[in-house]
């Protein structure tokens, strides 16, 4: 599974933009409203079965029994996180003419193929690649331990004339070098980017550490 998405990383980091909005179906400005909730039922939503989501689950079971706690309490807790995206929405009338919509979401709500806006002091709220980058700093130590801020930017471009060869030749890549793409977990130290999502939930590279961590406790 891990190398299932080392490799989806690697396809994805080396195509130019035009053929990375072809691969997930989708266009500089987004996803379709309605296409958006049909991949949620596809994809399932963007999280993780945590501890804390455990607790919350039996929170929310319990939370008629607790004064001054609520479901829905509970519930804005756990989806305080937002993300900015871009999705475009039909006209109610005719369903021909669009319209661009920037709407802040819940990260849970994330899917495949979504355009989304990260700037300074953002949580990368799911695997993404990014397709413009302003002064992009990212600090990836959650998963590398290294708390080095790493720059990020739209292409592989230094790395790939670093070693001297295309990154599709080199199997045994190390993805977390991958300078145009941003993973589930670390945080924007500076700049701001426009990404597409990549992978969510449980398929991000971080999700699957997450799985193989907990068969093995």
């Amino acid at each position: 599974m891990l190398q299932k998405n080392k490799d989806l990383l690697i396809e994805i980091a080396t195509r130019d933009v035009k053929s990375v909005f072809a691969y997930f179906k989708t266009t500089r400005d987004g996803l379709s409203v309605k296409e958006a909730q049909k991949r949620i039922q596809v994809y399932g939503r963007n999280e993780l079965i945590s501890k804390r989501a455990l607790l919350a689950e039996v929170m929310i079971k319990l939370s008629g029994m607790i004064p001054g706690l609520s479901k829905q309490n509970v519930r804005d807790e756990l989806q305080c996180e937002t993300v900015t995206v871009s999705r475009v929405e039909a006209s109610s009338v005719t369903g021909l003419n669009s319209e661009l919509k920037m709407m802040k979401l819940p990260v849970q709500e994330l899917v495949p193929g979504d355009m989304i806006f990260l700037e300074e002091g953002d949580i990368v709220p799911a695997d993404v690649r990014i397709i413009y980058a302003n002064d992009l700093l990212v600090n990836e130590s959650v998963l590398t331990g290294n708390d080095a801020s790493i720059e990020k930017f739209e292409s592989c471009y230094h790395i790939e004339r670093k070693r001297f060869i295309p990154l599709k030749r080199m199997k045994d890549y190390n993805p977390l070098e991958l300078e145009n793409v941003c993973f589930k977990g670390t945080y924007i130290v500076d700049g701001n980017a426009k990404a597409v999502v990549v992978s969510t939930g449980k398929n991000t590279y971080s999700g699957i550490l997450h799985t193989c961590c907990g068969r093995m406790s």
